[in-house]
């Protein structure tokens, strides 16, 4: 994590300028630090896991083993998601048993159970444990094929079974793979019986949700003064808080119920939680009493999974960075820039002083910091630098760690 103001003082250092003589000020450096964040952001991704540094420069952003729910096959990702990092995966398959009988091995002078589970799809080695029998106990046992409606495991066969709603399913640590597929390919293996997806080979299609509305039902406000970056405003959090958002900040929400004052009225996302299960909006003006609706008129991603039974997969994903920011305010006397940090909030905002969007101090008022810093790790802060003085046209030649930090020390011995 680097600090916003560590950003910013020092490419002023580089630029040679004091705190009066400014190469360029925070809002112009606020436009270009979020162009150079998704700048650097691509230029990570798409090197993404080529070797350990480029990988471990990227972790923070890397969401693991989300389990996304699905309806009819189609599951929205968070508003965040950026890109999959690997392919998606589902619990292994389990199927009903409809059957148990003896089965002679050679070789062997017992004979063994023989379960009978029509189109099972279980390869050979494949561990399973089954319920619902009342005779033979079988757990964590690998199974040997021997047609696509039967197989057989090594446990000993001592009398017929009773089922009673009988499966056999995967040991824990299997895990099913998805493949992601073209609409092309998709067309064509639908039509072909032997291509046909099927639990133990599905597979998946992105697919945009224009237009969508999403509805979320019985939502909690609450202050974001312990959420970083969102001081003061609202958080919206679903009653299942399991359940990402399909929303990204810049999306419109709409109370369409709920108390006042949000009942009616439209407010746009801030921001969202690390998982997505939290929103951020401007307007925090009390909780209230009552439940919440709001549609969500955002354009989320989709996967569409098939087939179209898969109740449930797991993704592993990279999300957006957030777009950094610097608040500030200034001193109407000295003319003094003053920086907030992330989550300070300005308990009655003194007479004299002037915020950035231009409220001015009362004694009265409450200021919450806006300040997003960089997500980066520290080793990231001279490109940081580097890339904001070349976007605002300073060019530096064989710039150095040891000159960024000579810069920024002579600077601060100024100012003091």
């Amino acid at each position: 994590m680097i600090a916003s103001r560590t950003v910013y003082d020092t490419c002023l250092a580089l630029a040679k300028k004091d705190q009066r003589g400014r190469a360029f000020n925070i809002d112009e450096y606020n436009k270009v630090a979020a162009l150079v964040n998704m700048e650097l952001y691509n230029y990570y991704v798409g090197r993404y896991e080529s070797g350990e540094a480029l990988s471990i420069g990227l972790n923070q952003f890397k969401i693991r083993e989300l389990e996304l729910s699905l309806t009819s096959g189609v599951g929205t990702l968070p508003g965040r998601f950026s890109r999959m990092a690997g392919n998606p995966t589902m619990d292994f398959p389990s199927a009903g048993i409809t059957a148990t009988s003896s089965v002679a091995i050679v070789n062997n002078p017992n004979a063994k159970v023989k379960i009978t589970s029509p189109n099972h799809g279980l390869k050979d080695g494949t561990v399973i444990t089954c319920t619902g029998l009342s005779v033979h106990v079988i757990a964590s046992e690998p199974i040997h094929f021997i047609d696509k409606n039967s197989f057989w495991v090594d446990v000993d066969y001592t009398g017929a079974d009773v089922l009673t709603n009988a499966r056999w399913e995967g040991d824990e640590q299997y895990r099913i793979p998805l493949d992601l597929v073209t609409e092309e390919e998709l067309s064509v293996i639908r039509r072909d019986p032997n291509l046909r997806p099927t639990l133990f080979n599905p597979v998946y299609v992105f697919q945009w949700a224009r237009a969508q509305t999403e509805a979320y039902n019985i939502i909690t406000l609450a202050t974001t003064s312990d959420d970083a970056g969102f001081g003061g405003m609202a958080k919206v959090i679903t009653t299942n808080e399991d359940i990402p958002f399909a929303a990204k900040p810049g999306d419109y929400i709409y109370f369409i119920s709920g108390p006042a004052p949000y009942q009616g009225h439209g407010y746009t996302v801030v921001g969202l939680s690390e998982d997505s299960t939290a929103i951020f909006i401007d307007g925090y003006a009390g909780v209230g009493l009552g439940n919440y609706l709001f549609l969500n008129f955002g354009e989320p991603t989709q996967v569409h999974v098939y087939p179209e039974t898969i109740s449930s997969i797991y993704v592993n994903y990279l999300r957006y960075p957030n777009v950094p920011f610097l608040d500030y305010y200034v001193d109407n006397s000295t003319y003094v820039i003053n920086y907030l940090d992330e989550r300070e909030t300005l308990t009655n905002f003194a007479a004299g002083n002037t915020y950035r969007d231009g409220t001015v101090g009362d004694g009265v008022i409450d200021i919450s910091s806006r300040t997003v810093n960089w997500e980066w790790n520290d080793d990231m802060l001279p490109q940081i630098v580097y890339m904001v003085l070349q976007k605002m046209g300073i060019n530096l030649e064989n710039m150095t760690v040891a000159q960024l930090a000579t810069q920024l020390q002579a600077k601060e011995e100024t100012n003091v």
